[in-house]
Parts: C-alpha cells; sequence; structure tokens
C-alpha cells in the first residue's frame, strides 16, 4: 500500500479584518498545501477537532481538491484565536479511512494578517512500509497588515529565542559548504558563507557580491537571484548567525549601506534605548537580566536577525497580563521594539507611512494620508519631491508593505466571493454585481505593472474590461460574455507568464544553494514556488479564473474544443511540449506484451510540431492552451485551458489507461490560378503578385555547391529513412545535422534574378518592394500526401509574394474541420500579419462558424492575442529589409537588387514588429454589425475559391486590409486542400 507523502505541511494562513470591538473575527486560511499521490477514485480530506474539520469523523471532513503536482489545497473560515488539531486522510471508494502517521498537527489563527511563503513536511499513512520519516513541519510566513503593532518581516524557521541571565558562551552551530559543481556567485555565496559566521560578515558578504564586484554595480539576474535567495534565508534563520568572537555594534551594519539608515543608527553608540531599559528599577532582577545578556549584550557584541525574534517574544512576555510590569517600562519597550524593527527594515506599513509624512510639503502629504486610506496605493515609487529621495529607502520600504497589503485585499476580496458563491451566481449577475470583482481584478493588475513587467499589455487589458463593462451587461448576450471572456482569458496568461518567469529566475538557484549549504531539500525545492504563491499574480490569476469560467458558463461554452474528433485509449501523460521524448518509456498492461500507447497532455505547442515522429503510439492528445484549428494534426486532437477542469478531472487520472473520446458536433500554392481567381471574381478579393521558386531547386542547389555537399545531404536523407520512428532524438539530432548543412548553402545568383524578374515584370526593383516568403511542400500542400511520402521523394518549393500589410489576417477552412462537414465554413482571424495563427502564438484568434446556404454567422470566440504582428509604422527611421516572413516560412532577408546585380545580405530577422492590441478599438471585437458583414464576407470569398477548385474543402489564408473610408479590401495569399 502506497505510503502518503506530504511535500508541504497544511500550513494554515490567512488575512484578518478589523471589525468592532466585541465582533467576532474570522480569518480566512487555506491549506497550502499537502502532497499526495493517490489511486484512482480515493479522495484526500483534513479531520480534526472542529466542526468545519468534521469534529474527528473523516466521512464529514474537508475535502481537498486536487492540483498539479498532486497537490492537494482546501480552504476554510477559522474563528480568530482558534487552536485546531487535524490530520490527513486518505479515503477509499469503500470508505477505508488511512490515517496519517504521528501526532496531531495544530494551529492556533491569528488575528494578524499573514500570507504563506513557504511551508514543508513530509508524513506518512500507515499501510505498509514507508521509507519516508516523519519530519516537523516548517513555515515561513511573509507577513502584511494595516495594523501598526505588526512588523512586517518573513517569519522565523530557525531556532527559538533562548532567554538567558548571563552571558552564553559563543558557539556557532556546525555547517555543510559544498562546492563541488559551483562557480560565480554561487561559489562565491558558500565559500563566502563558511568564513562570515555573525549577521555583520553575512551582509558584508552580500554587499560585496551585489555592489562592490559587479562591474559598475551592475549584478546579473543569476546572481541577483542567488543573492534574494541567500539574504532570504538569513533574514528568517534557515542559515544561522553566529557570533564571531569579535564586538561590533550595530552601527558597522548601519556603517555599510549610509542611504538606508537613519543617522541615529551610524552613530557609536546606536539602540541606547534598551540600555537604559536594563538598568530601569521598576521591573523584578530576573526580568532584568534576561533583558541585558540576551537583549542589550548581544545587540552591542554581534546583532542578527535572532534579536528581533528575541524582543517580539519578549514584549508578547509583558505585554501578556496587564498591570503585571508598569506602564512606563512596557511603554518604553515598545518603543524600543519600534525602533528595532525600523533597523531591521521590519517596520508595519503605518510605520513606515507616518515617517514619510514629515518630509513630504502639504500637497504630497494629503495626497498620501488618501492613498493610505484607501489602502491600494499605486504611484508611490516616484511621484516624490526632491525632499523626499533622502527617506527613499522608507519609501521603498513602504512600497513593498503596501504591496504585500494589495495581496491580503485581493486575496480577501476572493474569499468572500467565493463565501458568497460567486462562481455559481456570476453568470446571472448584473453589471453592478460585476463591479466589484473587475475592479480587484483591475487594481492587481496595476499592481502587476508597478514591477515593469508588460506595462502596456496590462494597460490594454484594463481598457479592455472598462470598455466590456461600459457598453452592455456581461452576461446579456452570449457575444458579450464570449467578448469579456476572452480578455479575461488575456489576463490569465499574462499572469502564468509572469509566473513562469518568476519561478524560473528562483527555481535553480534555490536548489543549488540549498544542496550547497545543507538546507533540508523542501526549502530549495519550493522557494520558487513559494514566490510565485506570494505574488500579486497568483492572485490575478486566480480571480481572472474564476471570472472567466463564469463568464465561459454565461455564453453556455464547454471548455473543451474538439480539433479532430475520434476514439481512442492509452495511457494518460503529461508533457511540457511536444518533443521526441515527449511519450516517455513504453509500457504494457494488457498482458500480451503490446504497448498500450498514449493520450498525451501537453502543455505549450505552437501548431507547427510534426507528430509523424512520435510513431503510433501517440494515440490522442490533449493541449492545455488554445490553438488555431488546424486540418493536418491526423490524430485525435483536443484542446483545454480551463485549470478547474484540468485539475479536476485530467490530472487525477495521469499514468492510468483512458479512454478519450470527442465528438465532432460539439459546438501547394497555386499561386497563378489565385491571380487568375481574383481577376474573375469581381473585385471580391485580389491575390498578390508572386513567383515560385519550384520543386527541384534546393537539389540543384545541393548539387551546384560542389566537394562532398551532395554525398551528405543523401547520406543524412538516408539516415531520416532508416530511423525508427520511436526513436525521435535520432531523428531530432540527423534533421539538425540536415538543416545546418543546408543553411550554408549559397542560393544562385542567377536564380535569384529570374525571380526578381518575375515579380517585377522586368522592370528595375522597387527598393521599398516587401516580399513574404513561405514554402510549399509536397508533405503537406498536396491533397492525400500528408503521409507515406519517402524522405527522398519529399521537396520543398518556395513561393516568394509581393506582401501585403493586412490589419486582420483570417484562414477559413471551407468545411468544419472536426467533422468535415462542408455545409458549414469555419473562419479564423487575428490582428495584424498571419503568423500569429500560423505560429501558435499564445491567445485565442476570433473564431466563426458560417452556414453557407444562410449567410448565419456563430461567434464562437473573441481574439485576445497580446501582440500582432505589424510592418513598421511610416515615418520612422528604422530600415526595412526587402524580404519580411510570412506564414509558415521562416523570415529571411537574402539579396538586394541593384542594377541587375545580385549580392548578398546579412541575415535580417524580420521586417515586422509587435504592437499591443486593445481590442477595445477593434471594430472585429466592439462592432456587431461590422463584425457579422465582414465574417459574411469572407465566407463568400471561401465559397467562390471551392467552387472554383471543383468542390474539394480549402484551407485558405489572407489578410483584410481597411481604407481610410472604412471600406475592406480582401486578399487571398494561399489556397490548398483541406
Amino acid at each position: 500500500m502506497q505510503a502518503l507523502q506530504t511535500g508541504r505541511s497544511p500550513a494554515l494562513h490567512g488575512a484578518s479584518q478589523r471589525r468592532n470591538p466585541g465582533v467576532l473575527r474570522k480569518t480566512w486560511s487555506r491549506v497550502d498545501a499537502v502532497r499526495v499521490q493517490v489511486d484512482f477514485g480515493e479522495s484526500v480530506r483534513l479531520v480534526g477537532n472542529q466542526p468545519f474539520l468534521g469534529s474527528w469523523q473523516p466521512k464529514k471532513a474537508v475535502e481537498l481538491r486536487w492540483t498539479e503536482g498532486n497537490i492537494w489545497k482546501t480552504e476554510a473560515r477559522v474563528p480568530v484565536g482558534t487552536e485546531v488539531e487535524f490530520k490527513v486522510v486518505k479515503m477509499k471508494p469503500d470508505g477505508e479511512v488511512i490515517w496519517e502517521d504521528g501526532d496531531n498537527r495544530t494551529f492556533k489563527s491569528s488575528s494578524k494578517s499573514s500570507r504563506s511563503r513557504e511551508a514543508s513536511a513530509t508524513s506518512s499513512v500507515d499501510g505498509g512500509d514507508s521509507s519516508s520519516s516523519s519530519r516537523g513541519s516548517t513555515a515561513v510566513l511573509s507577513k502584511s497588515s494595516f495594523e501598526e503593532e505588526s512588523g512586517s518581516r518573513g517569519a522565523w524557521v530557525g531556532a527559538g529565542p533562548e532567554f538567558v541571565r548571563s552571558r552564553k558562551k559563543d558557539e556557532r552551530p556546525a555547517g555543510t559548504w559544498r562546492t563541488e559543481g559551483l562557480s560565480g556567485v554561487a561559489l562565491a555565496l558558500v565559500k563566502g558563507d563558511e568564513q562570515a559566521a555573525s549577521w555583520l560578515k553575512k551582509l558584508g558578504l552580500q554587499k560585496q557580491l551585489l555592489v562592490d564586484s559587479p562591474p559598475a554595480c551592475r549584478p546579473r539576474l543569476d546572481d541577483l537571484s542567488y543573492l534574494y535567495v541567500y539574504a532570504t534565508w538569513v533574514n528568517t534563520g534557515a542559515l544561522a548567525c553566529a557570533e564571531s568572537g569579535s564586538h561590533y555594534r550595530p552601527n558597522h551594519h548601519a556603517n555599510l549601506a549610509l542611504a538606508m539608515f537613519r543617522g541615529e543608527f551610524r552613530v557609536s553608540t546606536p539602540l541606547t534605548r534598551i540600555r537604559d531599559i536594563a538598568h530601569r528599577n521598576d521591573i523584578p532582577k530576573e526580568l532584568k537580566d534576561e533583558i541585558k545578556h540576551t537583549l542589550q549584550n548581544k545587540l552591542h557584541r554581534s546583532a542578527g536577525p535572532e534579536d528581533l525574534v528575541a524582543t517580539e517574544v519578549m514584549l508578547q512576555r509583558v505585554t501578556a497580563r496587564p498591570g503585571e510590569y508598569s506602564e512606563a517600562f512596557v511603554e518604553e519597550f515598545k518603543i524600543f521594539t519600534r525602533e528595532l524593527r525600523e533597523f531591521f527594515n521590519a517596520s508595519g506599513l503605518v510605520e513606515l507611512l507616518q515617517g514619510t509624512l514629515p518630509a513630504l510639503d502639504d500637497a504630497h502629504g494629503s495626497a498620501a494620508r488618501s492613498f493610505y486610506s484607501a489602502g491600494l496605493v499605486a504611484g508611490l515609487r516616484n511621484d516624490v519631491t526632491d525632499e523626499v529621495l533622502a527617506m527613499r529607502q522608507r519609501w521603498r520600504l513602504a512600497d513593498i508593505r503596501l504591496e504585500e497589503y494589495a495581496f491580503v485585499v485581493l486575496s480577501r476580496i476572493i474569499g468572500q466571493l467565493e463565501e458568497q458563491g460567486a462562481p455559481a451566481k456570476l453568470p446571472k449577475a448584473t453589471n453592478l454585481q460585476w463591479a466589484l470583482p473587475l475592479a480587484a481584478l483591475t487594481s492587481g493588475l496595476r499592481h502587476m505593472g508597478l514591477s515593469l513587467y508588460d506595462t502596456r499589455e496590462l494597460l490594454v487589458l484594463e481598457n479592455e474590461l472598462q470598455r466590456w463593462h461600459s457598453t452592455c451587461p456581461l452576461t446579456e448576450t452570449r457575444d458579450a460574455a464570449l467578448r469579456a471572456k476572452a480578455t479575461l482569458e488575456r489576463a490569465l496568461r499574462v499572469a502564468t507568464e509572469y509566473s513562469d518567469a518568476l519561478a524560473d529566475v528562483y527555481t535553480q538557484p534555490a536548489a543549488t544553494l540549498g544542496r550547497a549549504l545543507g538546507l533540508p531539500e523542501h526549502m530549495g525545492g519550493i522557494f520558487a514556488e513559494a514566490e510565485v504563491r506570494a505574488s500579486m499574480a497568483f492572485q490575478v490569476s486566480k480571480l481572472a479564473a474564476m471570472l472567466a469560467r463564469a463568464l465561459r458558463v454565461a455564453a453556455g461554452q464547454e471548455p473543451w474544443d474538439v480539433l479532430v474528433p475520434g476514439e481512442v485509449s492509452g495511457v494518460l501523460r503529461e508533457a511540457a511540449s511536444l518533443d521526441s521524448n515527449a511519450l516517455g518509456p513504453a509500457s504494457s498492461s494488457n498482458g500480451n506484451g503490446a504497448d498500450d500507447g498514449v493520450v498525451l497532455v501537453v502543455r505549450r505547442a505552437d501548431g507547427d510540431e510534426e507528430l509523424g515522429p512520435l510513431g503510433p503510439r501517440l494515440r490522442g492528445v490533449v493541449l492545455l492552451q488554445e490553438l488555431p484549428h488546424l486540418s493536418h494534426l491526423g490524430v485525435t486532437f483536443v484542446t483545454c485551458d480551463d485549470a478547474d477542469v484540468i485539475n479536476r478531472v485530467l490530472r487525477p487520472m495521469l499514468g492510468r489507461r483512458v479512454t478519450l473520446t470527442a465528438t465532432g458536433d460539439c459546438a501547394s500554392a497555386k499561386c497563378g490560378a489565385l491571380v487568375t481567381l481574383a481577376a474573375s471574381s469581381g473585385g471580391l478579393f485580389a491575390a498578390p503578385r508572386g513567383a515560385v521558386l519550384p520543386f527541384g531547386c534546393l537539389e540543384a542547389a545541393v548539387a551546384a555547391a560542389g566537394g562532398d555537399t551532395e554525398s551528405r545531404f543523401k547520406e543524412l536523407l538516408g539516415k531520416l529513412e532508416d530511423a525508427k520512428s520511436g526513436d525521435g532524438a535520432a531523428l531530432d539530432a540527423t534533421c539538425e545535422q540536415l538543416q545546418a548543412l543546408v543553411a550554408g548553402l549559397t542560393v544562385p545568383p542567377a536564380l535569384v534574378r529570374q525571380l526578381v524578374q518575375s515579380l517585377t515584370g522586368g522592370a528595375a526593383a522597387d527598393p521599398q518592394l516587401l516580399l513574404a516568403v513561405r514554402s510549399s511542400a509536397n508533405v503537406e500542400d498536396l491533397a492525400g500526401m500528408s503521409a507515406g511520402v519517402s524522405q527522398s521523394s519529399a521537396r520543398m518549393a518556395v513561393l516568394v509574394m509581393e506582401m501585403v500589410a493586412p490589419d486582420l489576417s483570417f484562414v477559413l477552412h471551407t468545411a468544419r474541420p472536426r467533422d468535415g462537414n462542408d455545409k458549414v465554413l469555419l473562419a479564423e482571424v487575428a490582428p495584424g500579419q498571419g503568423e500569429t495563427l500560423a505560429s501558435g502564438v499564445r491567445g485565442t484568434p476570433w473564431r466563426f462558424e458560417v452556414e453557407k446556404a444562410s449567410g448565419k454567422v456563430d461567434t464562437l470566440a473573441y481574439a485576445n492575442f497580446s501582440t500582432a504582428l505589424m510592418l513598421p509604422a511610416q515615418g520612422t527611421a528604422a530600415a526595412v529589409p526587402a524580404f519580411a516572413a510570412y506564414g509558415s516560412g521562416a523570415a529571411t532577408s537574402l539579396i538586394a537588387g541593384s542594377g541587375g546585380e545580385a549580392r548578398p545580405l546579412p541575415h535580417v530577422p524580420t521586417a515586422l514588429v509587435d504592437r499591443e492590441v486593445d481590442y477595445s478599438t477593434q471594430r472585429m471585437s466592439a462592432d456587431k454589425d461590422w463584425r457579422v458583414a465582414t465574417v459574411q464576407k469572407l465566407a463568400e470569398v471561401g465559397g467562390s475559391i471551392e467552387k472554383a477548385m471543383g468542390g474539394v474543402p480549402q484551407d485558405i489564408e489572407g489578410g483584410v486590409v481597411l481604407g481610410r473610408d472604412g471600406a475592406l479590401a480582401l486578399h487571398v495569399f494561399q489556397t490548398r486542400p483541406q
């Protein structure tokens, strides 16, 4: 029987609310989180001594929900001051309960706000031998509060304070410093920490690596990551500080960074208040001795973050029973505690903001007070007078506390929405009821923008949300719901990308440094996740996902999108991408040794992946993102980007044999022919001038290269022919060699001259002429030849055409791809160049189905691509290369014609630039009548071309150019059989 593993302790954390005296306060708490592997049908629950935990009755216990990584979570309301005892249990389908080993876990909810940063533990459930030993849980919390007395700092994970009445012998705990495989800042940190016992020396080590060593005081991102992880562990006690035998008063610490500390901290006798307190005559001698030896003397010998922890504990002692100590002593000790918090940069939000007010003039002071009263503050980083620059450290810290406070507020709002049943009520809610959650989301987006992460994208999102909310009720019509849902999914994508970037920054440095310094494995393993979960992007993603699901329900839309229908069976596995290792090792569970095959859950794809090399083991794909409806995928293919469905339905079945049923009814470029069709279409559409480098040009260039190039080319083709389809790594290696060989070829000048003459009709080439270059192969563009073509028979042509600068690009399938229904046309439209549709950029296009007979337009989705590929704005100084990319063709710049002579040019990536898209200004989103009329015209083009091609369903690509007078000009770039 499997042991129950909890990779992180069920550490409850939450945010308090200030209420009137005598009113019961509650704290919103989340179990965050338990790592458990279960069998199919089993559930994980929390059972404990409180009614909301089932009062020790497992059948009434709180059931946790599964998330990625076998992490199980739940949320609950806990009255402030409640002492909670609980355990994790695993319940089987027949009702059998497997209890967690060890003592009961305990938790007392606090009235002070906090949010989880890190938590970790392991435990086991008795059910056979377990290799995991039970270890105590640890937690690192980052506090943030609007209450003056709550110091905002990381919670302590080191040893608890020991109050002594005489000096204790200096002893440094045993440590580990492994340097194998390290380099750069990581190596310097580990070596330096071995010699830096005290906090002062650890600060000096960080200053040397952060400020003194890097050129121009600008460390690299990797260096900053290592230093941040190290500083966090030092400040929270994970890396213990010890006295070094020398005496250094706190002014030495302050003088390491003069601009960060007030003058009183930099004099030779700072923190004199604690000396006066230790010599008071109105407190017992035992307490006086403890203060003297535990705080006063220790601070003046070798200050460290452990002293602030001891001071906070002492403050709790002397204030626990009012009247036990004199009011004058207690007040002095409170003042000293506030001073010590400031020394350790641990002051609370109110303290920091109050400290900044004296330096402000009346206008700025009034503004700061109004910001403070509102709670959520933006703009404090820069909107200050010159006088305030002297207090920049206070402003920086206040800014951090405000962001932490905003996190708490947004967490409360999400908790209140969930408690009030918002996910079920919002699909039928009025715009007034939508106002609060949308305002909260906008606030979260603004706070993300303060980090300068993709600020233009975040501003555009705010504009769109405001526009859709003010235009009409969000849930009044299906179109309105789909339009707002597209913006919310775009916000969710930005938050996810931010979180991914944050995880990339910290994952490897934390794991590497944790191992090197001998810390428990979990501290390095979950550091990045904890940073992500403590970021504003985490709350934004939760809220955006909740609101998007509500609008999906309002629109009557399913979370699944079927690209290729079918029913297949196989082992459900997950992979980051469709690469050669995606399928994993072969397996068999059917008793005859035959491979079960794989149904693959794929997190990311760009639409250009080749499924063939994965071989017959690949039975079907579930892609966890939107993808344009492609007609050549070849296997049962569905998409699902709803996190709740993914975590609740898909991931619990990973590793098991499943059956995927995808029902279809759920809701060579012919350049010359196109030109002829366009000319006879009566102005319905146009086709750009073009020319083709036909099949055989590549082979001719290989032969002309001389030497052993041709023999090497044939040798590599033979390797591709002989390679086993399941050996993806070998295929990738051979393809890379073949690509390198081809990339080294020289395009024959005569061929280039013929190409230019074909495009220009023999006239001199216009230097401003832009050309789009794209591929066309017999294995992708010819009917009936998408599979089974030998490597030696595969041929590639290159289509070069005059480039159009469309405002919108489209792909038309004149028969619906999912079921082949030739009565329905599917249109997908994106802003800017068609590369956005062809390259699998994350996002959704406008998607429509059109009944050919009636012209009825059904809107399936609204576009939410973050950017569009556009030509640079006219009048800019930026040079535009002669060739640019379009569609599936690679961007290239090969030649420039001048007097009939061809000369090589250096490679230029592309002539196009990314522009943020504000869909509130896009007529395709904002104007229903224009949208329907435009899509109907696209359908008319599709029908005309399909008829001209003998009634064979077509895959058509083109663009829409919008005139200044609003007129449409439709251009068709390619058509091929579906």
